[in-house]
Formats: structure tokens, sequence, C-alpha cells
């Protein structure tokens, strides 16, 4: 893989691109700046040498649109823990993640210096589109539900969320899914994107579980307000399919057996990301009108813009 100048070669950091890749151009001809933005998988499992490549890209920070709940019970070696510092992010408030297992250990092993960076953690699933998602379903099915939850809370299963998916999302197209992200977690969304403009935060690496869900939204977010054409966008979206093929089988059980989702979630199609971009247009006009709703300003857009492309 080419980012900038150089070949970027990990060995266990699987889907990392930079975002919408190298001599991007949007609309208007003008050029999208090399080495800013880039999106990946979880970087839970990254080796020393991988840490070194991070660096070496000058990355300076995590967007990881995962909850903290994750990363504390993540089984990877988290060697990144030792620079870049876990906190969580809600409606702007940024607060230092207290560390427990493989954030432990590898916190102590560190210099007596604090983290030099950041690694933000989000949690997409929102108190609204949870109760979204609840609502659609019929009252005997909800009922039945919150006692599958309370199992699940006592015994660590995943009861609850594949039952989930059964009666409701998998009836469902995953663009559908991705929109109602979009309609019920805008608070995240916008904690997200104002990481990502934070000139203090770039080069950002934006990530979640595999580097194409939750990733794939928020950067055809940034991507949108820079003014990328749609295709290219979608493009970028499906190159997450063949990204994640060194990781095949961890996607599909991740996806697939433990959470039951039906196998094309855990596939990254261009047509998912062209229907969602219709939808987004159909509603609001464009991808900047939507940020403007969520509190994502004009204002904050030119910035964004004045950063990302080139004079």
């Amino acid at each position: 893989m080419v980012v900038g100048k150089d070949e970027v070669c990990f060995e266990n950091l699987p889907n990392f691109r930079q975002a919408g890749g190298k001599g991007l151009t949007n609309k208007e001809g003008k050029r999208i700046r090399d080495g800013l933005l880039y999106r990946s998988s979880r970087a839970d499992f990254v080796t020393e040498k991988d840490v070194e490549e991070i660096h070496r890209l000058g990355i300076h920070a995590i967007v990881d649109l995962r909850p903290t709940s994750d990363l504390k019970k993540s089984t990877g070696d988290m060697l990144l823990v030792k620079d870049f510092e876990p906190c969580a992010v809600k409606k702007g408030q940024v607060k230092p993640i207290s560390p427990t297992g493989a954030l432990l250990r590898n916190r102590s092993k560190q210099s007596s210096d604090a983290p030099k960076y950041k690694h933000y953690m989000i949690n997409v699933w929102t108190k609204d589109l949870i109760m979204f998602v609840f609502t659609q379903l019929n009252v005997f099915v909800r009922a039945l539900s919150l006692i599958l939850a309370l199992i699940d809370f006592l015994c660590g299963t995943y009861i609850f969320v594949r039952f989930f998916a059964k009666h409701f999302l998998n009836k469902r197209e995953l663009w559908e899914n991705y929109l109602d992200i979009l309609e019920y977690s805008k608070g995240p969304i916008l904690d997200a994107l104002r990481l990502i403009a934070d000139k203090e935060n770039q080069p950002v690496l934006v990530q979640c579980s595999h580097g194409k869900d939750r990733t794939g939204i928020i950067v055809a977010m940034i991507l949108g307000c820079l003014l990328v054409d749609e295709e290219k966008i979608a493009e970028d979206y499906g190159e997450s399919d063949s990204g994640l093929e060194p990781i095949r089988e961890r996607v599909f059980s991740e996806t697939v057996l433990r959470y039951g989702f039906k196998e094309k979630f855990s596939r990254a199609e261009t047509s998912t990301m062209k229907t969602l971009l219709e939808c987004i247009s159909d509603r609001y006009g464009n991808i900047p009108s939507y940020l403007e709703t969520i509190g994502f300003t004009k204002e904050e857009q030119e910035q964004l813009r004045r950063t990302f492309i080139e004079d």
C-alpha cells in the first residue's frame, strides 16, 4: 500500500489506508491533502513494528468509534496505550479512561512521561438509537427482549443482540442501519467531526471494530464536506471489502456468529454507500447541509476545507 510518497506496511492493522486514497480531488478539481486522514480496523493487536509505522506517519490522534467497554475488555496487547492516552468523549467533554486489563498492563510498561497523544473513544450506540430500534418491535417482542437483556447482563452472553438482529436488523438493508446512525447518533458524529477537524489531532486515524461501518460513515461525512464526488466516496467505502480479506474469518465470527447478523453485513459493497448518499441527498440536499443540522456549522466546514484542501 502506498500513502503519500512511502509504502505503508503493517503486520497487524488490517483495512488501513488513507481515506479516499492518494491524489484525491473533489468536484471542483481541487486536491485533498495527502497524509492527514487515515482509516483502519481497531488497533488493539498492533505489533511493535506497527507502532513504529504509526509514528512514522506522524499520526497524532486516534478517533475510535467504539464504546469504552470494547477497549477495556480487548484481548489485544494494546501497545499503543504507551503513546496514546485512552479518553472517553461525550458532548464535547473529554475524560481519561481508567486503565484495566491490557490497558493497565501496557500503561505500566511505559516511561514516567505521560502519553503524548490521545486515543478518543466515541460511542455511536446512543440511547436515542437504541430506543428507536426498540420501538420498531411489537409489545410482546419488546418485553421478551428486556428479559434477554437481563440474561446477557448476568451471563455475559449476546442473546439480546442476536434477538434484535433476527427480528429487526436482518430484515433491513445495511444502508438503512447506517441511516439510523446518522439520524439518531448526531451527538457522537459531531464529536468525531470536531476532533478530526482539530489541527492538533492531525494526522488522525479513524477506526472502529473493523474499519467498515462506523468508520465508513464518518469518513463519508468528512469526504462529503470536502466536496468529494459521491462515486469516489462509495469507492473508498468499498475498498474495505478487500481490506478486511486478511481477517475475513474474524469479521465473520464477530458479526455473523457472535451477533447473528446476516453474512451480507460483514461485506462492504459500494452500492451500500451509494444508496446511503442518495438518501442523504433526498432528505437534506447534500452532506454539508446534513452536517449543519447536527451542529457542524458552515464556519467549521469552511475551516475543515481550508485545512484539508490544497490551495
